[in-house]
């Protein structure tokens, strides 16, 4: 028998596309084991929300996706036999992962987890995210790099808060803001 965690992966194959996958998806899970392991949390909870943490965007209210995505997951896990209290978890998880969640709401390890990883995802694949104002939210060059600039300040001042997450990511962020202070010498933008 498939384990839950390659049943809930094969399902987000169909239904992310490929890019979002590789790009963000896969680079958040990778994020959420390695915290999960490192603060001895529950990694099949971590692992699985983060898989289905963005599912909102794809099959749910996109402007609401972290609540919509948590409705979305229960209706796969369940179907997949995942129990209702595992489930509850993951749902709580994908509800509290967004930036408009406020760090004290975040309860549990694996709710921090997911958030922090989530954030580090957005500075370790900046190449995606630099992407996303273009592809999904239709902005032009200037206004999908000021959206740029702000989503990763914003990741790692205020929304990555564990300190081993924080240290994993420290440099990478560092290195990718040298590399906007550059782009704004060149261009004259701040």
């Amino acid at each position: 028998m498939i384990d839950i965690i390659e049943q809930v992966r094969k399902e987000v194959q169909r239904i992310y596309k490929q890019i979002d996958l590789k790009y963000h998806i896969e680079i958040v899970v990778d994020y959420s084991k390695i915290l999960a392991e490192k603060l001895c949390a529950d990694t099949e909870i971590c692992i699985i929300s983060g898989y289905l943490h963005d599912i909102g965007l794809k099959i749910g209210d996109k402007e609401d996706h972290a609540n919509s995505g948590a409705e979305e997951a229960e209706k796969i896990l369940t179907r997949l036999g995942f129990s209702a209290e595992r489930i509850m978890l993951v749902k709580s998880c994908i509800k509290k992962h967004s930036t408009e969640t406020r760090e004290a709401e975040r309860t549990r390890i694996e709710e921090k987890i997911l958030a922090n990883a989530d954030a580090m995802s957005h500075i370790a694949g900046y190449y995606y995210v630099m992407c996303v104002p273009h592809l999904y939210l239709g902005m032009g060059f200037e206004d999908g790099y000021r959206w740029f600039k702000k989503k990763i300040k914003i990741d790692f001042e205020e929304k990555i808060t564990l300190p081993e997450a924080k240290e994993m990511i420290r440099d990478k962020y560092f290195r990718l803001k040298e590399i906007i202070d550059e782009f704004n010498e060149l261009t004259g933008k701040t």
